[in-house]
C-alpha cells in the first residue's frame, strides 16, 4: 500500500478490444486519515457496445457521520434507457 501526503487524481482507461467483452476496470478512491477528512470521489463510465457495459458502485463508509452518497444514471439506448437498481 502506498501512503501519500497529498491528493492525487488517477484516470484509468481500459484499451479497446475486438473481443465480445471489453476490459474490466476496478477503481477504489483514496481514504482520508484527516480528522474531518472526506474520502476521495470515484466517477465510473462503463464501455459502450451494442449492449452498454454494467456499472457497479459502492459508496464509502463514514466513520463519524453518514456514509457516502451514490449518484447513478442509467445509460441511454434507442429502445429504452438502462435501469438503475
Amino acid at each position: 500500500m502506498l501512503l501519500v501526503t497529498v491528493s492525487l487524481d488517477i484516470n484509468v482507461v481500459a484499451g479497446r478490444s475486438s473481443a465480445s467483452v471489453g476490459s474490466e476496470v476496478r477503481v477504489v478512491a483514496g481514504n482520508s486519515d484527516h480528522e474531518s477528512g472526506i474520502g476521495g470521489a470515484t466517477t465510473l463510465t462503463a464501455g459502450s457496445g451494442s449492449v452498454g457495459g454494467v456499472v457497479n458502485v459502492v459508496a464509502g463508509e463514514g466513520s463519524v457521520s453518514s456514509g457516502g452518497l451514490v449518484n447513478i444514471a442509467g445509460g441511454a439506448g434507442p429502445e429504452k434507457g438502462g435501469a438503475v437498481s
